[in-house]
């Protein structure tokens, strides 16, 4: 993969984890268990932490950084949070949500030669289990 190839990729992910976050704060505005919402702030967090590296490496690759607000057009991959979900559907669909970034994830760090960028996209997957898990708890 060339560097700009790479940028655009991480650019994908970005737009992934922006409207992922946004479907946490949509969250966060429904779920009244105070222990979930504790978790779902720290994972809306790390979303924030997870774009802010993405952008750092995008910028090295010499590309210009997204600037993505919710336009109200979520990915197509991502389902929206509504006000109509019970908790449970919304745990649900955030947990889905996990799984196709933690997908995504593990598809371009597999085409990414630059070992910094892969071995943080790594993390990245292993993060993204400890969310699913985390999320699947609260089903149990």
């Amino acid at each position: 993969m060339t560097n700009k190839e790479i940028a655009e990729s991480l650019k994908e992910l970005v737009k992934l984890y922006s409207d992922s976050t946004w479907n946490y704060e949509r969250a966060l505005d429904q779920i009244q268990d105070e222990d979930l919402r504790k978790d779902l702030v720290e994972l809306h967090d790390e979303h924030l932490e997870h774009m802010d590296n993405l952008n750092n490496y995008i910028k090295q690759l010499g590309e210009r950084i997204p600037q993505y607000e919710y336009t109200g057009e979520m990915s197509a991959e991502l389902t929206t949070i509504t006000n109509d979900m019970s908790d449970e559907e919304i745990i649900n669909s955030l947990r889905k949500n996990e799984k196709v970034l933690s997908e995504k994830l593990e598809n371009i760090v597999e085409d990414i030669q630059i070992p910094e960028i892969a071995h943080d996209l790594e993390e990245d997957i292993d993060d993204e289990n400890i969310y699913i898990d985390t999320l699947k708890d609260y089903l149990d």
